[in-house]
């Protein structure tokens, strides 16, 4: 990267060149000069040799012209480039905000610093008509604007590896906890089938809380709560909030509407309940 303390050095001597040297550039004094001196000789001049002369002035405007048109195309392209600098500081300040860490904080810094001497070369362009120092500040500007740019990619990359990381975290942690919490629902079937009591072989059946299940749609279950899937079955014969191991879940009666030995166990929709349709399991009584 480009160096601050060689930035603020070429910076300076810009600086030093600007406010000692004549502000008038090399070629545009010669240009001058000529001028004047075509002036002079015009009117002492006569007869056929005034419209060479007058061919010679010509030429000399267009020369100081097309300086005057370099000199601006110059302060034009340092002022693009100091605007793209500091485009390129915000895209990394934004990085920095958005994520944590050293790295973006410093690429940032940089790209901030960078765009400061982009800006300082600018300026120092606009103000300097010599063209050493024009050049010399236009290249500052240019390279400073291609550390900003550079910086700023390397914030940008650094915040993509962290937020890379971060998501891998969050995965490995949900990992980690469905598998605990999975480990923990086995080890608590493991638990209540080892103090179950075998019912026998129940027929099963499905049912939701629709209209055609219940003659109307959205009621709470018998005990008065609402049902619940994967929680929630119907059977008789058993008070409400008996456990029941079927086929590795435990449920809770929470209502009526089938005999004993029959379970009706509840799903969202009628269409899992249709997908369910009938069957039978070896239910256990789980005592608490």
């Amino acid at each position: 990267m480009l160096n601050q303390k060689i930035t603020s050095i070429l910076l300076a001597a810009s600086m030093f060149t600007v406010f000692t040297a004549n502000p008038v550039s090399a070629g545009i004094i010669d240009t001058a000069a000529g001028i004047n001196a075509v002036r002079y000789e015009s009117g002492a001049a006569a007869g056929s040799g005034e419209s060479d002369q007058n061919r010679l002035f010509t030429s000399l405007e267009e020369k100081q012209e097309a300086e005057k048109a370099v000199l601006m195309k110059i302060r034009t392209e340092t002022a693009k480039a100091a605007d793209a600098a500091e485009e390129a500081a915000d895209e990394a300040l934004d990085c920095a905000e958005k994520t944590e860490g050293e790295e973006i904080e410093e690429a940032a810094d940089s790209a901030v610093l960078h765009a400061e001497n982009a800006r300082a070369a600018s300026d120092l362009v606009a103000a300097a008509n010599d063209m050493q120092t024009v050049e010399m500040t236009a290249s500052i500007a240019e390279a400073a604007r291609e550390e900003a740019s550079q910086a700023a990619a390397e914030a940008e990359e650094a915040a993509q590896a962290e937020a890379d990381r971060a998501k891998k975290a969050a995965e490995e942690e949900a990992a980690a906890k469905a598998k605990a919490e999975a480990e923990a629902e086995a080890a608590a079937r493991e638990k209540a089938l080892a103090s179950a009591e075998y019912l026998g072989t129940f027929t099963l059946t499905a049912y939701c809380n629709c209209a055609a299940c219940n003659g109307s749609a959205g009621n709470p279950t018998a005990s008065g709560v609402m049902p619940t899937s994967g929680h929630t079955v119907a059977m008789g014969g058993v008070p409400f909030g008996t456990k029941l191991l079927i086929d590795g879940t435990i449920y809770t009666v929470e209502d009526r509407g089938t005999p004993y030995g029959h379970v009706d166990i509840f799903f969202d929709s009628h269409e899992e309940a249709l997908d369910f349709g009938m069957g039978s399991a070896d239910v256990y009584l789980i005592k608490e």
